[in-house]
């Protein structure tokens, strides 16, 4: 998990090496600059840990190369590779791509005529990524905003819900949320 904290284990490892004396004696070590280290458990057995954060948005897998070496001469090795894949934690609100939309609607529009579309984005995955779209509770000369406009939940499309007259009403804002549908949900406004 990309939240996992240093020290998590990764993996448990065992070398040995059947030669005697200096021939046996084995050096352990990981290859490349990757976010793991090398405990020793005991005897000839490693712990693979987590030795930083991680975070899935910057780098998603990671090749864990391990490489054995005894102390004869010649030196003799052998490598191991792991691919470790991070998973997702809900740890990115979504952003909308503007904090303000401007919008302008002609006068005797009519009713259910498409406005604008807000949108936002989201670099988590799956559901931790899925955008619920909605418009927050408020009045526009005494009445619910949700009687002068509406928003399609799943693309942010907005909508007149009646025909606007400059007469009565030359303009309004309104705020607009978005929710991802991870745990726990996070969100983010836009006007």
């Amino acid at each position: 998990s990309e939240n996992a904290t240093p020290g998590t284990a990764i993996a448990l490892l065992s070398v040995t090496d059947k030669d005697s004396e200096e021939n046996g004696q084995t050096h352990v070590e990981i290859l490349g600059e990757v976010p793991f280290k090398l405990k020793t458990s005991f005897r000839n057995y490693y712990t693979i840990v987590t030795d930083g954060p991680l975070n899935r948005e910057s780098v998603d897998t990671y090749t864990v190369t391990v490489v054995a070496r005894d102390k004869g001469s010649p030196s003799l090795a052998t490598s191991k590779s792991i691919k470790l894949q991070v998973s997702d934690e809900n740890d990115n609100a979504p952003a909308f791509t503007q904090p303000i939309y401007d919008v302008y609607v002609t006068e005797n529009n009519v009713p259910g005529a498409y406005i604008h579309a807000v949108n936002a984005i989201d670099p988590d995955i799956g559901r931790n990524a899925h955008l619920n779209y909605s418009i927050l509770e408020c009045d526009i000369q005494g009445m619910s905003v949700k009687t002068y406009v509406s928003i399609n939940n799943e693309s942010g499309a907005l909508y007149a819900l009646r025909s606007f007259d400059y007469e009565q009403l030359k303009d309004f804002s309104f705020t607009v949320q978005a929710t991802d549908n991870g745990i726990p949900e996070l969100s983010s406004n836009a006007t």
